[in-house]
């Protein structure tokens, strides 16, 4: 396109300066129009893939590769824009994960890990959040009473304790509930359910 909208500007030069015949003015019409129309689609097709680019390192920076799970920056974002008074946070890691690593491999270690994914994506109730923090704890922000979230970590504990993988590795998971108290700040509530997780 730019080179159509470069020959028609050379053409209309060589008309100011020389004799042309006129089959070559249409020609300079058409070489300018359409090199500029290819030119504003260029520009469009560029834009719509700087986006798509801006769109997927977004994401990246916000997902946990491995297990597909939003990443701490996420969460920590979550909490801070969307948590609501009357929350409850679980802190969940798995048991003697490095032992897995050691028996296995960090390939079944990984696995593992997807496994336990999947799992809690599907415990964690419509409105929760679930996010991988790093190596192997996870964390869930749920809507609701203490009751409730207690019957959620117990259906997380079973089922991890209940589920084997693809290579055949049975894990187990430990789990810190905290409910947020009346003025509490949200770092305060991390912290008390952090605080229980090393007591499980």
């Amino acid at each position: 396109g730019l080179l159509l909208w470069l020959s028609g500007g050379a053409i209309d030069l060589l008309d100011e300066h020389y004799w042309q015949p006129p089959w070559l003015g249409l020609a300079e019409d058409g070489f300018r129009s359409s090199g500029m129309v290819l030119v504003v689609m260029g520009c469009l097709q560029v834009m719509r893939q700087v986006c798509d680019v801006y769109g997927q390192m977004a994401t990246q920076a916000m997902s946990d590769e491995l297990t597909r799970l939003p990443n701490r920056r996420y969460f920590r974002q979550m909490l801070n824009e969307q948590w609501l008074p009357g929350s409850a946070m679980l802190m969940i890691d798995l048991d003697h994960f490095k032992r897995i690593n050691d028996d296995g491999g960090h390939d079944v270690g990984d696995r593992v890990l997807q496994d336990f994914a999947r799992l809690l994506h599907a415990q964690c109730p419509a409105g929760g959040w679930v996010a991988r923090l790093g190596g192997e704890e996870f964390a869930m922000l749920l809507r609701g009473d203490a009751d409730e979230a207690l019957r959620i970590a117990e259906a997380i504990r079973a089922a991890a304790a209940a589920s084997r993988t693809v290579d055949d590795v049975q894990y187990s998971a430990s789990i810190g509930l905290a409910v947020w108290q009346q003025g509490e700040a949200v770092g305060e509530m991390m912290r008390r359910a952090d605080q229980a997780l090393y007591r499980a």
